[in-house]
């Protein structure tokens, strides 16, 4: 298992975009929601910020808010590797919002652990 440090949790709405594109960090993120139970609603890759641009004004996504705050964390890992890592967490997370995962071998890596008992 390869071992990835995320990022704090974050409000999706309440990320400081401007700030992430000063980077323009590319790694893998995973979006949820916080109610009575936890969901994960996307997993992706690529440019984070250009990434959750995109997520923020995306009904699909946004229309979870209805059922608790959407909260956001992502890990930095080499381009490579992100597919891998993606295929893993999209097949362990279970993301509400899904179009395919990469049809690659799957990276394992750890959960945040406000995610953690998700792949139990």
């Amino acid at each position: 298992m390869l071992s990835v440090e995320w990022e704090s949790r974050q409000l999706l709405e309440g990320v400081n975009l401007s700030e992430l594109l000063k980077c323009r960090l590319s790694g893998v993120y995973i979006i949820w929601y916080q109610a009575i139970q936890v969901k994960v609603v996307r997993v992706g890759q690529g440019i984070i910020v250009d990434r959750l641009s995109v997520h923020r004004h995306t009904q699909e996504i946004m229309s979870y808010k209805e059922f608790g705050e959407l909260f956001v964390t992502w890990t930095i890992v080499e381009p490579k590797l992100q597919n891998g890592i993606e295929n893993y967490l999209g097949y362990t997370l279970k993301p509400l919002v899904a179009e395919r995962f990469p049809d690659v071998v799957p990276i394992p890596v750890n959960l945040p652990l406000y995610l953690k008992h998700l792949s139990q």
